[in-house]
């Protein structure tokens, strides 16, 4: 009997190979599919299902925190070029991705108040100082209260400050400077003292001081306190204005007038200080004078009402009293409750003989709360 011999040649062997393979291939695949197909978490043990969720954690805290500081940078380099919606949009973007950015509430802060958004400033820091405390965001919380005029509320901030660093300067000249404002000239005192005595250095608290002297009409006391301010720092050229006012107020005219021409001297647009160097010109009859200093000033700022009504004043002394109404009109059309250009305007047209005109300024005055133009307007009104 002969035997027929099957045999594989070489192609024959590479495809069984092939067969056996993709067969065997076939069932480890379908044996990992059966394990993917199984609970992972079971084949876990508890510590290493915790290691590997935190590992996940960390990878997610991660990129939130990197995301967060690109949006933070980017808002700073907006807010640089004075992009303040753009910086504030990235500084919400950087604290919805992380809470506790406490950095991007507070620069956050910064740039609300520079784009004149105070409530939402003053809630920023408020968010910070929610979660710690903080100086830097009490001082800023503080100067946004300022801006609300919410005097209440930045002293409780400027105290609090001062209990936490009894040796720090700064919150006591602040407070000493809302005492101003309160017209609570004692205490304003008191503060600017402190602040001295903890920086004897600082110019700004002399030059504070001594408007706070001059207001309790320590008249010598406020230049000894002015002129230090311009020893320890002559560049203040605002502090020869008020030289000049406290020179003025004891009639030291020729004291004030070299005052105010060396504040006008250090700054050439400084208007104030022509209006008050013509102020000067106006009570010593140089009306001539007075009336170049006033238009000087309105050059410079042509919506200074102030200074077109003592102009218009000094018209009336020269008799030119067109011009003063003149002035007087474009007073009242910058400030339509400027009392004084009333009273004057109606003093003008008493002398134009417009007594209807002189009775109606007066009413007006007088309705806006002025004692002289009550007396005037029930004298020569009825």
């Amino acid at each position: 009997m002969i035997k027929t011999f099957y045999y594989l040649s070489k192609s024959h062997l590479n495809y069984f190979n092939m067969k056996i393979f993709t067969l065997t291939l076939v069932i480890v695949m379908a044996f990992f599919s059966e394990l993917r197909s199984q609970e992972p978490d079971s084949l876990l043990t508890p510590e290493e299902i915790r290691y590997r969720d935190s590992i996940a954690a960390i990878n997610i805290d991660a990129r939130t925190l990197r995301q967060a500081k690109e949006a933070y940078n980017e808002g700073l380099s907006l807010f640089e070029s004075h992009q303040y919606a753009r910086a504030i949009q990235q500084f919400n973007k950087a604290i919805e991705l992380r809470p506790d950015f406490l950095e991007a509430y507070y620069n956050r802060g910064i740039t609300e108040y520079a784009a004149g958004e105070y409530m939402a400033s003053y809630k920023s820091f408020s968010k910070i100082l929610d979660q710690e405390d903080n100086i830097p965001a009490l001082f800023k919380r503080a100067e946004v209260s300022l801006a609300l005029n919410n005097l209440d509320n930045a002293v409780k901030d400027y105290s609090e400050i001062i209990f936490e660093q009894p040796d720090n300067y700064k919150p006591y000249y602040e407070m000493g400077g809302i005492r101003f404002r309160q017209g609570k000239y004692d205490e304003a005192l008191e503060m600017f003292n402190k602040t001295i005595s903890l920086n004897n250095s600082f110019a700004q608290a002399y030059n504070d001081r001594g408007s706070t002297r001059l207001m309790k009409e320590d008249v010598a006391g406020a230049v000894k306190d002015y002129e230090k301010a311009l020893v320890l720092d002559p560049s203040l050229f605002y502090v020869y204005n008020n030289i000049g006012s406290a020179k003025k107020r004891i009639e030291d005219f020729k004291g004030a007038i070299e005052a105010y021409s060396k504040a006008v001297e250090a700054d050439k647009g400084y208007f104030l200080a022509l209006n008050n160097r013509g102020s000067v010109y106006l009570e010593k009859e140089d009306y001539e004078k007075a009336i170049r200093d006033f238009s000087a000033a309105i050059e410079i700022n042509g919506d200074y009402e102030i200074a077109f009504n003592n102009r218009g004043i000094a018209y009336q002394k020269l008799g030119e009293y067109h011009k003063a109404i003149d002035d007087f009109d474009r007073a009242i059309k910058i400030n339509s409750d400027y009392v004084n250009a009333y009273i004057n305007r109606g003093n003008t047209k008493e002398l134009l003989f417009d007594e209807t005109g002189a009775c109606n300024d007066w009413k007006k005055a007088k309705k806006l709360g002025s004692d002289l133009a009550k007396t005037y307007y029930n004298t020569e009104c009825k």
